[in-house]
């Protein structure tokens, strides 16, 4: 459990104004992303927590008054909306994050007031993609830069080419 606010000490341990807390016994856990000054809102999605606030640094990182952390490790992932006044609320839903607050610039935008994110990014390095042809068919390599942050990976193959009406190769159909 994630809470935010205006505090020095919770859950029995030193902790400014971020925390993560053990939601069977309230004692607050390893997570500390040090001193954030006063967090008004929290959200998470999947493994990232959205705070928004006061402050102009969180999780290690340069942000104004919004961020999104890495719930894993606490610290500041590479999204930056840089709003220029305070954060108050944040909700998540579908794949979109909302932010309320005194703000009139965010996200690089006029934005007085509310927004929406759509589609957040999620920052992956990959590190080595290589194709080969070989007589059995295609064979990928690939290899991401921080495998510890990489959840999952799909591969979607077509079973045969498209092409265009004037015999034009267009790419490969997903139905076979």
């Amino acid at each position: 459990m994630y809470v935010g606010g205006l505090f020095t000490i919770i859950g029995g341990r030193a902790r400014s104004d971020i925390a993560a807390l053990d939601a069977t016994t309230g004692l607050a856990t390893e997570w500390n992303r040090g001193r954030a000054a006063r967090v008004y809102a929290l959200a998470t999605s999947g493994p990232t927590v959205y705070a928004g606030g006061d402050f102009t640094s969180i999780g290690g990182q340069s942000r104004n008054f919004i961020a999104a952390l890495d719930a894993a490790t606490g610290l500041a992932t590479a999204w930056n909306p840089d709003a220029d006044y305070g954060v108050f609320t944040l909700a998540v839903g579908g794949s979109r994050t909302y932010a309320g607050g005194d703000f009139n610039n965010i996200g690089g935008q006029p934005n007085e007031g509310f927004v929406a994110f759509q589609d957040l990014p999620t920052p992956t390095l990959l590190a080595r993609f290589e194709v080969e042809a070989t007589s059995a068919g295609v064979q990928l390599r690939w290899q991401f830069g921080e495998p510890g942050r990489v959840v999952g990976v799909a591969l979607e193959r077509a079973a045969n080419r498209v092409r265009s009406v004037d015999g034009a190769d267009v790419g490969e159909s997903p139905h076979g």
